[in-house]
This record gives structure tokens, sequence and C-alpha cells, in this order.
């Protein structure tokens, strides 16, 4: 009697361990002893092997996110970068494959784009802006995003990851650089307003 009431017991728990569900807006992978499992599960049911194989959920509906950073400047003055970005995983494979997870915990996936995302701005953001004088990068920071989202495509497109936008939305100067731009923009509007030579 106990024999059978404990079979019955496992077997309750196996096929509930077995019993895994994608929801909408993701794809899942499974993933057995460590290697991926060729083809990509839909929203739906999923019936895994329990112990052996795990369910990876990776969502494909955009999020947003805030990038912090820091680069130089031409004449190696520092900025600090708040950069907003939509993106989205567009394939499911190659993000798991290329994009590790750096958190021992095992971190969400917007924590995994974040981290991916930030070292890749640094080091872009880094290479675009050191030819860049504070004045030219603030007259038209439309312009230098445009120009950094180009620059981070190539990467994240071999990863299986979409930006979507990317937007500077902070772009933080020390004091007296910022100083020095306000004193040139005014000065320049100076001159702009004496009117036409004679």
């Amino acid at each position: 009697m106990w024999a059978v009431a404990l079979i019955l017991l496992l077997a309750i728990y196996l096929a509930a361990a077995a019993y895994k569900v994608v929801p909408p807006d993701s794809v899942g992978l499974i993933e057995r002893m460590g290697r991926l499992m060729p083809g990509v599960r839909k929203p739906g049911v999923v019936f895994i092997r329990p112990f052996i194989e795990r369910l990876l959920v990776l969502p494909t509906k955009r999020f947003p996110l805030t990038l912090l950073s820091e680069a130089e400047l031409l004449g190696g003055i520092p900025v600090k970068l708040t950069v907003e970005a939509s993106c989205a995983i567009v394939d499911g494979v190659k993000f798991h494959q290329n994009v590790p997870d750096a958190s021992p915990s095992g971190g969400s996936i917007p924590e995994r784009v974040s981290g991916f995302l930030g070292r890749l701005l640094e080091s872009e953001g880094r290479a675009l802006l050191r030819d860049h004088s504070p004045a030219e990068c603030l007259s038209d920071l439309c312009e230098v995003s445009s120009r950094l989202s180009g620059r981070l495509d190539w990467h994240t497109r071999h990863v299986g990851l979409e930006v979507y936008s990317l937007n500077i939305t902070g772009f933080d100067l020390p004091r007296k650089e910022m100083e020095q731009v306000r004193l040139q923009a005014e000065a320049k509007r100076g001159r702009g307003d004496d009117g036409p030579p004679s």
C-alpha cells in the first residue's frame, strides 16, 4: 500500500516537473545537461525531462533600458552619458549563445541585456566621442545618438538583439567644461545678433 502511494506521489511530482509553459511574447529554449537543444519552442505548453533538461524563457517583446556609461572627449575631457534604449531579442538561440549571464544568481533578461549593452556602449562610446569637443556633441545630441546607434547595430545584430531606439538623454561634463561651452554659446549668439555687416 505504501509502495503504491509512494510511486503515485513520485509520478505526480515528475509530471508536474515536466510540465512547463512558455508565456505569450516569449520563446523557449531547452537546455539538456548544459547543451542547447535544436529548435525554438513557441508560447504554450512544453514538456521537458525533469533533472536532465531545463526550459529557458526569453521575452521577444520590446523592453526599455537606461544605461550609464563614461567616455572621454577631445583633449581627454571626461563625460558621463545616460542612454535610453528600447530593444528586443529577435533570435533567442544567438542571444543565449553569445550574451553571457554575468550574474552568479542568474539575473533577469533585461539585466543580461543591460550588462552586454553597457560594455558595448563603453567601448563604442569611447571610440566615437574621443575626436569630438563638448560643444560639438552638445550642439547636436540627436546626431551623436544616431551615430552611436549605428556603431552598436552591427554588434547587436550578430547576437540576436535588436535596438529599436537609442537616445543620449544625459551628457554630464565637469563644471569647468560646462561653463566654457555655455560661454562659447553665448558669444556665438552675441555675434549672430549684431545684424548683417555693413
